[in-house]
């Protein structure tokens, strides 16, 4: 039986200027192009639930770095070469960010969670 969750999801997609920013880093890989990011799909994160979704802005401000900290270092571990300011601004400028309401387990056992 599906069940609703009580969270909210983050949906993240890279933007050019993502791809921007990772082939300005040192030994970029240069065989990455943003159709090619985009194809792996989008990542999401899941956050307390968001009941009034214009609420939504003022929640992301606040996670912002440890988002870009999540993203940014699954692609480049020196934090040398990441953007000065990891915030909502800088979030927004490198990725399309959509926020889903509605989050639906199909599964019906336990989630099982790991550290990044």
């Amino acid at each position: 039986m599906p069940k609703l969750i009580d969270r909210t999801a983050v949906v993240l997609r890279p933007k050019h200027a993502f791809l921007d920013w990772l082939h300005g880093c040192p030994d970029p890989p240069d065989f990455i192009t943003l159709e090619s990011i985009q194809e792996d799909g989008a990542n999401i994160y899941l956050i307390k639930e968001i009941v009034d979704l214009s609420k939504a802005d003022a929640v992301l401000r606040k996670l912002a770095p440890r988002i870009l900290e999540a993203e940014l270092a699954a692609w480049y571990t020196n934090e040398d070469a990441w953007p000065e300011k990891l915030d909502y601004k800088t979030l927004k400028r490198l990725f399309e960010v959509r926020v889903e309401s509605m989050v639906v387990d199909m599964v019906d056992r336990p989630i099982r969670r790991e550290e990044l």
